[in-house]
């Protein structure tokens, strides 16, 4: 179901449901935050960026033919995330 979502053919709604569901999430963290140590932008925008994200892996996940496990795409998503790289990407 979700590969369909995702897949060019997918339905827009979803995916704008699916992000801003995952922005929810992260907004009160995000503000507590912001709290201790000030981001360069605003936590709300820091949230939809880090939702688009998120939802962004998960679609280049679903598109692998051979889709390795959730498990490895979820430590995807953790090291994009919480470890961007600094100078570049990586392996």
């Amino acid at each position: 179901m979700y590969r369909s979502v995702f897949s060019g053919t997918g339905s827009g709604v979803v995916l704008a449901r699916l992000r801003g569901r995952v922005r929810d999430a992260l907004d009160a963290a995000l503000l507590a935050a912001q709290r201790v140590a000030p981001m360069a932008a605003p936590a709300d925008v820091v949230a939809a960026g880090v939702a688009g994200s998120i939802v962004g892996v998960i679609g280049a996940w679903l598109e692998i033919e051979d889709r390795p496990s959730a498990e490895e795409a979820a430590g995807w998503v953790w090291a994009i995330v919480v470890q961007p790289p600094e100078d570049g990407l990586r392996g």
